[in-house]
Parts: C-alpha cells; structure tokens; sequence
C-alpha cells in the first residue's frame, strides 16, 4: 500500500475552483495506486483557535467517478474492483518554527493541534533542530531538501528522534518543478540516507496540484 502524507492545500477548501483542484489530485493519486492520502495546510508559529482543522467530507466514491476520466491512463489497476473503504484521507498540518517559544504549544497540545491526524514540523535553525528531535512530541520532522540547509544533521540528534519513532519527510516537488534544485536536493537526501539507514524516512510529495504529482513508479526511478 503506498502513502503520500503531504498534498498541499492551504485555502481550506473555499471556493469550488479549490475543491476542484483538490479533487483532481487526490483522484490522480488513487488512479497512481496510493490509498492513505493527508491533506496538507501549511502554517507558521503558534496555532490559534481559528486554526482547528475542518472536517475532510470527501466521498471519495463520487469525487473519483467525477474526475477520474483524466487519469484512467496514469493506473494499471482495474478501476471497476476498487475497495473504497480502503481510501483513507488524513487531515494533516505543517507548522513551521523560527522560535523556541513556539514549541512550547506541544508540551500541552491545544484544540487546534489535537485536531490533525498528523503534526509535522520545520525547524529553521539548529537549536530548533536539536529541540524537536530531543523534546518535542510530533509525527514528523520536514526539512527543505531544496536548498542548502544551514544547519548540520548531527547523527545523535536523527537516531534520537528516530527511536521516539519521529519520521523524517523528503518532499520531491521543489526537485520535480526546478531542476536548477536538482544537486543540492540529492546532495542533501544522500546525507541524510547515510545516517538513517532509510530508518524512518518517508517521501511526500509535497504537490498541490495533480500536474506535479507523480506515482510509486516515478519516485522508485527517481
């Protein structure tokens, strides 16, 4: 069963034209052969009230029979045989941190947080890094593979978050829509491969529209 825990889309759901383009991916998604999908919002600091997450009431049923004709190419499988009870879709927030006050808001998770399926977090300096693999309780760590990261992935700091059973995200987009990233991607994912193992590390794909997404098959060649 393949997973993308990170399709971006950060307008809740609005507006039609928005409900479209989210539809599109995750039915390009399921014709792709994943079936645990999370719908990403992107957020920085501290969660405010406002900030609990809405409810996903997809019918994933009717939402594909919409919009699958585009994709009916993208899959082998036999579209008529899907099981879709086996489709889950996970409501999922990543919060970005510059501050050390803003961790604090996991030590004693408000509302807001408690109503993710996932926590993920981007530390933007050393000691943030340093803080959310020791201290902090979330599902994932993400760094931006894309550029050139200013801090150093000690190896003690990784194996410590991985023995909390915190993942650690690789998000393929920026590397698919700017191949000018192409070096420093790999140079960096190479790192962090060596210390790992490949021990808790996922790869999301980070797209917010199904033009960008690609399937198990294109990230296993990549």
């Amino acid at each position: 069963m393949y997973f993308d825990l990170c399709l971006n889309n950060n307008f809740l759901f609005q507006n039609l034209e928005n409900f479209q383009v989210i539809s599109e991916l995750l039915t390009s998604a399921i014709c792709d052969g994943y079936r645990i999908l999370a719908v990403n919002i992107n957020k920085k600091g501290i969660l405010s009230n406002n900030d609990i997450a809405k409810e996903l009431n997809f019918d994933i049923k009717s939402i594909f029979n919409s919009y699958s004709i585009k994709f009916l190419n993208s899959s082998s499988e036999d579209f008529n045989f899907f099981n879709f009870d086996d489709i889950k879709v996970l409501k999922r927030v990543t919060i970005e941190i510059n501050e050390t006050k803003e961790l604090y808001q996991f030590s004693n998770p408000t509302p807001s947080l408690k109503s993710y399926d996932i926590l993920s977090i981007t530390p933007k300096n050393e000691k943030l890094f340093e803080l959310a693999c020791n201290d902090i309780n979330v599902d994932i760590i993400t760094i931006n593979f894309d550029e050139k990261i200013n801090f150093y992935l000690k190896k003690s700091l990784i194996q410590s978050a991985v023995s909390k059973n915190i993942f650690f995200e690789i998000i393929y987009n920026g590397f698919i829509v700017d191949n000018s990233k192409r070096a420093i991607f790999i140079s960096n994912v190479l790192m962090l491969f060596e210390i790992t193992k490949g021990k808790n590390l996922i790869i999301s794909s980070g797209a917010d529209n199904f033009i960008d997404h690609r399937s198990p098959y294109d990230i296993n060649t990549l």
